[in-house]
């Protein structure tokens, strides 16, 4: 089970991490990790809480905003047993509809 969710953490935090205009802050030692997103105006604070409140809106997955050494970033945390594969790969994909 630690493994599986490490694993999840780990392939969230690469594949948010290569979509544009994402930048990893902290790769998941265990199972979280933190990205941001780069906004064109240099805002990328707004840029990332704006990106987390489409993500809430839409309902498909969860992910909560932090402050981390002074940057607002995108906790990812993976726990639950139940998440499989394919909740990964919806949650990259909601992330890039959000993006969009």
């Amino acid at each position: 089970m630690i493994d599986r969710c490490v694993d999840h953490a780990h392939r969230l935090v690469t594949g948010i991490g290569d979509l544009p205009g994402a930048e990893v802050l902290a790769r998941p030692l265990i199972n979280q990790g933190l990205v941001r997103f780069r906004s064109p105006d240099g805002d990328h604070d707004a840029r990332t809480d704006q990106v987390i409140a489409r993500i809430q809106r839409e309902g498909e997955t969860w992910f909560g905003g932090t402050t981390w050494k002074g940057q607002r970033a995108m906790r990812i945390s993976v726990v639950n047993w139940r998440t499989d594969h394919e909740d990964v790969d919806r949650a990259v994909e909601a992330v890039r509809a959000a993006l969009g």
